[in-house]
C-alpha cells in the first residue's frame, strides 16, 4: 500500500507530501490543476523514463520520494528480500534526505503505522538538469531495470489512454494472460521455447561451418600425425643438444688429451720423468746440507700430484667415444626436429607443448562434428517439449478466456452496455515465446449483430468502458498492488458513472485504489479525498493538495457536478450523491 509520495521541484510542484490511505482514494480538481502529476511521478518513481523537462522552472534538481507498506507475504516483499535491499538501519535520514524531508516526516506518519521497516518499502528517484537520474531502493542505489521489476510488483497503473491499447493483439493477449494468472505455465513455454530456439540457432551454425570444420579437423589430424609419428619426449631437444655437442667434439678432445698425456710420459723429455730426476737431485742435495729437506718435501708432493694428474687423463681419454654414426643419427634427429618447429613457426623445445593443443583442438571439432550428427534430435526433443508446454498454456487461456468474457459481459450490463456481447477467441498461430495462441477480443454491440474484433467495431465510449470492465476483472483479486485508475472513466456520466463508482469502490475492499476522476457519482465514493488545485505566488505557479473532511467532500461534489453556479439544489445533489455511496455495501 502507498502510505507517502514526496515531492520537491517536480513540474509545478515546488515541495508537498501527500499522504494516501487504504481503500478509495480520489484525486479531483480543475482542468490543468495537475491531477495527474502526482501519476506521472509515481511512474517515475517505478521505473518510467525521465528526462530534465519534469524539473520545476528555475530548479536543479527534481526529488521524488515513495513509501509503501508491504505484507511479508507479498511477492515485492521476497523480492526485497531476495536481492538483499531490505535494511533495518535505514529509516532516518540517510534514506528519506534529511535536506528534502526532515525529521518531522520520519515518525508513523511516514510509515502508514508501520512499526518495522521488514513492512516498509522506501523508494527514491532524483532527476538533474544534465538529464541523469538516480534510482534508490531502501536508500540503496539500483538500477532503472530494478526499479521498474518492483514497481510492477508495487503498484498496476491504467492510465486515461488505457482503452485505446486494448485494441493491440498483444495488449490483448497480455490482458487474458494477467487475468488468468498462469505465470508459471508462461514460464515454461517461453524457456521451452528459447531452448528450442538455440538449438535451431545451433545447428544453423554447424551446417554453416559444417565443410570448414572438416577441412580444419583434417588438417588437425594431418598435422597430429606428423607430431606423434617423432614420438615426442620430454626435454628431448635439450638432450639432444647436449649430446650432440659431446659426440661432435669427441675427435678434438681425444687428440689434446692424447697431447697432453705425452707432456706426462714423453720419454726423457716427459713431466713425469723430469720430476723423477729433480727428486734423485734433491736426495743427494739433502744427504749433504739439511736445510735442502724442505725442497726436497716440495718436489715430492709435486711428483704425487703429476701422477694423479697424470691417471686422471688416462680415465678421460679412455671414456671418449668416437661414434660417426651416433653422432649422425643425433644429428638428424634435431635437423627433424628444427625442420618441423619452422614449419610451425615455433621452437623445437615448444614441439610437445603443440603437440598437445593440436590434439585438444582437433577433439573440440570432433565433438562440434558429433553434434550436428546429434543435434535434430535435440531439436525434436526441445520442440516437443515446447509444443506441450504451449499446449498446456493454451488450455489455461482457453479456460480463462471463458471466464473473463462472462464476468466483463455481467460487468458491462452494469455499465449500460446491455445486451452488448463480449468474447475472446483463440486461434492457432505460429510458434513463439508466448506460445501458438492468437488472442482475439470480440465485440457485439447490438442484438443480432455478429461479433467482430474489438478494433473494428467498438466506438470510443464503448472502448472505454470495456476497458474498465477488463481491467476490474482482472485486477479483483490483486491483492498486493496498488491501483491507480486515472480517469479511466473519460467519456462516460449520468448513471454509468455511479456504477464506475461502485465498481471502484467494491474493487477498494480488496486493493488499494488511487482515482484521478471529474465525476462526482465516482468521486463520492472516496474514502479519501484529495483536492488538487494551482496556486500562484510572486508570478510563479505551485500545485496545492488539500485533504477533504466530509463537508468540504460534498463542497468538493457540488463544483464537480454543478460547475461554477453552486446554490442550494446543487449541495443537496451533492449530499444525496455523497449518501448513497456511504449506504452502498459492495
Amino acid at each position: 500500500m502507498l502510505s507517502q509520495l514526496f515531492l520537491k521541484n517536480f513540474a509545478i510542484v515546488d515541495e508537498q507530501t501527500v499522504t494516501f490511505a487504504p481503500g478509495l482514494n480520489v484525486l479531483s480538481g480543475e482542468t490543468g490543476a495537475g491531477k495527474s502529476i502526482l501519476i506521472d511521478a509515481l511512474g517515475l518513481q517505478l521505473g518510467d523514463r525521465a528526462d530534465a523537462t519534469w524539473i520545476r522552472h528555475g530548479a536543479t534538481r527534481a526529488d521524488i520520494q515513495a513509501s509503501l507498506t508491504l505484507s511479508p507475504s507479498s511477492a515485492a516483499y521476497q523480492w526485497l528480500l531476495a536481492h538483499e535491499l531490505l535494511d533495518d538501519e535505514l529509516l532516518g535520514d540517510e534514506l528519506l534526505g534529511d535536506e528534502l524531508l526532515g525529521d518531522e516526516l520520519l515518525g508513523d506518519e511516514l510509515l502508514g503505522g508501520a512499526a518495522s521497516v521488514d513492512s516498509v518499502c522506501h523508494l527514491r528517484r532524483t532527476l538533474n538538469r544534465n538529464g541523469k537520474s538516480q534510482c534508490y531502493i531502501n536508500g540503496i542505489p539500483v538500477t532503472v531495470g530494478m526499479t521498474k521489476h518492483l514497481g510492477e510488483l508495487l503498484v498496476d497503473i491504467h492510465g486515461q489512454h488505457a482503452h485505446q491499447s486494448l485494441t493491440a493483439p498483444e495488449q490483448q493477449r497480455q490482458l487474458l494472460d494477467g487475468f488468468a494468472v498462469h505465470h508459471d505455465l508462461l514460464t515454461q513455454t517461453q524457456t521451452a521455447y528459447a531452448t528450442w530456439q538455440q538449438l535451431e540457432k545451433r545447428k544453423t551454425q554447424l551446417q554453416d561451418n559444417d565443410q570448414s570444420l572438416i577441412d580444419k579437423k583434417n588438417l588437425l589430424d594431418y598435422q597430429l600425425d606428423e607430431l606423434t609419428a617423432l614420438n615426442l619426449q620430454p626435454d628431448e631437444f635439450e638432450a639432444l643438444e647436449s649430446q650432440q655437442k659431446q659426440l661432435a667434439s669427441a675427435s678434438a678432445r681425444l687428440d689434446l688429451s692424447q697431447q697432453l698425456q705425452q707432456h706426462f710420459e714423453g720419454e726423457g723429455e716427459g713431466l713425469l720423468a723430469v720430476l723423477q730426476r729433480a727428486n734423485t737431485l734433491c736426495d743427494k742435495l739433502q744427504a749433504t746440507d739439511d736445510d735442502a729437506q724442505e725442497i726436497a718435501d716440495f718436489i715430492a708432493q709435486t711428483r704425487i700430484y703429476a701422477d694423479e694428474a697424470n691417471s686422471a687423463l688416462a680415465h678421460y681419454i679412455n671414456r671418449i667415444e668416437l661414434d660417426p654414426a651416433q653422432l649422425a643419427e643425433v644429428e638428424s634427429r634435431m635437423s627433424a626436429l628444427h625442420q618441423l618447429a619452422r614449419k610451425h613457426h615455433t621452437s623445437p623445445d615448444a614441439l610437445l607443448d603443440l603437440t598437445q593443443a593440436i590434439a585438444d583442438e582437433r577433439d573440440a571439432l570432433t565433438q562440434s562434428l558429433l553434434q550436428l550428427q546429434d543435434i535434430d534430435k535435440q531439436i525434436a526433443e526441445a520442440e516437443k517439449q515446447y509444443r506441450q508446454a504451449a499446449q498446456a498454456l493454451s488450455d489455461s487461456r482457453q479456460l480463462a478466456a471463458k471466464q473473463l468474457a462472462q464476468q466483463v459481459n455481467a460487468r458491462l450490463d452494469e455499465l449500460n452496455l446491455v445486451n452488448a456481447v463480449f468474447d475472446i477467441t483463440i486461434s492457432a498461430t505460429r510458434a513463439t515465446a508466448s506460445g501458438v495462441d492468437n488472442v482475439l477480443f470480440m465485440f457485439a454491440p447490438n442484438p443480432g449483430q455478429a461479433a467482430k474484433p474489438l478494433h473494428k467495431i467498438a466506438s470510443g465510449g464503448e472502448l472505454s468502458r470495456i476497458s474498465l470492465a477488463i481491467q476490474v476483472a482482472s485486477v479483483s483479486q490483486k491483492t498486493d498492488a496498488t491501483l491507480i485508475f486515472d480517469e479511466v472513466d473519460s467519456g462516460i456520466g449520468g448513471a454509468t458513472a455511479e456504477v464506475v463508482g461502485r465498481l471502484l469502490k467494491t474493487l477498494a475492499q480488496y486493493n488499494q485504489i488511487l482515482c484521478v476522476t471529474h465525476l462526482a457519482q465516482v468521486a463520492a465514493y472516496a474514502d479519501n479525498h484529495i483536492l488538487i488545485s494551482k496556486q500562484v505566488n510572486d508570478a510563479m505557479t505551485t500545485t496545492h493538495f488539500a485533504y477533504l473532511d466530509e463537508a468540504q467532500k460534498i463542497a468538493e461534489l457540488a463544483r464537480m457536478s454543478g460547475g461554477i453556479a453552486m446554490d442550494e439544489k446543487t449541495l443537496e445533489h451533492a449530499q444525496h450523491l455523497r449518501q448513497n455511496a456511504l449506504q452502498f455495501k459492495p
